[in-house]
């Protein structure tokens, strides 16, 4: 697995673009070094392109993404956009990712589309999420 990690100066968002397999340990590792890059920078952006990823994590796995993402100092002030492959992710288990991310103090969100993706991150960003939940 192997990863490219930019800053967009003009968009003030750092862009993450893995390729081939992913395991659980890429994206603790992943989860890390993108978000060391955008305290470096001083920005709370994130696009994680991962059309060129072969998604293959478990129900387990996507169950305990948000906590991986908090563990690695993610917080509610962040916004990570996920840009996924449809075919690289069967239906409904991308609905269960929506519905887990969504459930989570973190702002994250899946999309197919790479403007939309950009579009939600330029957005204001909520003063909290979803602060009931903990994930």
């Amino acid at each position: 697995m192997k990863w490219e990690i930019n800053y967009v100066e003009g968009r003030r968002i750092v862009q993450v673009k893995p390729s081939g397999p992913m395991s659980w340990g890429d994206k603790k590792r992943l989860s890390e070094e993108t978000l060391a890059a955008g305290r470096k920078m001083n920005v709370n952006a994130f696009l994680v392109n991962q059309k060129e990823t072969a998604f293959g994590l478990s129900v387990l796995e996507i169950n305990r993404l948000p906590a991986v993402l908090r563990d690695a100092g993610f917080g509610y002030k962040d916004k990570v956009s996920i840009l996924l492959n449809p075919d690289s992710i069967k239906g409904s288990l991308l609905e269960f990712l929506q519905n887990i991310l969504s459930l989570c103090p973190l702002q994250i969100k899946v999309f197919i589309d790479r403007q939309k993706a950009t579009d939600w991150l330029k957005k204001k960003p909520l003063k909290r999420a979803n602060p009931m939940f903990d994930c």
